[in-house]
């Protein structure tokens, strides 16, 4: 893996993909610098630093590592949430001071009988990500069950963080589709991941409600392989004092 080099020489050049306050400076007045991690793409070609799944009651001991096109939120009868993370280590200059950070998916369809609203967690466990795919083909590694290979979540459905570290997503269910939607993630949720890499167990995404009525998502994961410029991208601008 490219390390801080790596960023300097890449920087200038980053393919900017995500909403943000690009160009703008910080509080300290320096200019924001931008760097975005998306699978086999940036912030440098080939990067490989992305584990995406999703989780579901409907199968819970079932395996969805390599699944590209799952689903999110409540659906009637049964719960999904996505779990993701973003390597980060030794990208970013240390000392540096994060100010804004995005987390984007590309949602493919909005369903249900209303609209709901999505928030992320800080997960709190070492998920494994596994090879199942779309059709839950693998009892290995993450499930709703378990947060790798015969391990359990202290409770079913993810251990995570209660409170939310981002703001609230509410796709509506007219209109809501073939498009990308951001969280805007707290700073200080990737300051302690630059200060302890070993503290980054990814995120965990899921609905509000996650009762009737239903409200759900269609979403590409980092094994999406038809237009890799669709995969979760994690964008983060930060200043060097």
């Amino acid at each position: 893996m490219k390390k801080i080099l790596s960023i300097l020489l890449i920087a200038p050049v980053l393919f900017i993909i995500s909403c943000g306050p690009i160009g703008e400076a910080g509080p300290s007045g320096n200019s924001m610098i931008p760097i975005v991690f998306q699978q086999g793409s940036a912030p440098y070609a080939g990067y490989a630093g992305v584990m995406d799944t999703f989780i579901t009651q409907y199968d819970p001991n079932e395996n969805y590592g390599s699944c590209d096109v799952p689903y999110l939120g409540f659906s009637g009868l049964y719960i999904r949430r996505i779990l993701v993370k973003f390597d980060i280590d030794g990208m970013i200059p240390a000392g540096a001071v994060i100010q804004k950070a995005y987390l984007s998916f590309y949602v493919i369809s909005v369903y249900g009988t209303a609209t709901n609203n999505f928030q992320v967690y800080n997960v709190t466990k070492a998920w494994t990500e596994g090879t199942g795919d779309c059709s839950g083909s693998s009892s290995n590694d993450v499930t709703w069950n378990n947060y790798t290979t015969a391990t359990g979540w202290t409770s079913v459905g993810g251990d995570f963080d209660a409170a939310a570290v981002s703001d609230v997503l509410n796709p509506p269910l007219s209109g809501g589709d073939d498009k990308f939607y951001s969280f805007e993630l707290n700073n200080s949720l990737i300051e302690g991941w630059i200060s302890d890499p070993s503290s980054n167990n990814g995120l965990i995404i899921k609905a509000d409600r996650e009762t009737s009525p239903t409200g759900y998502l269609r979403v590409y994961t980092s094994d999406y392989t038809t237009d890799t410029s669709l995969r979760p991208k994690l964008t983060i601008y930060y200043t060097v004092d």
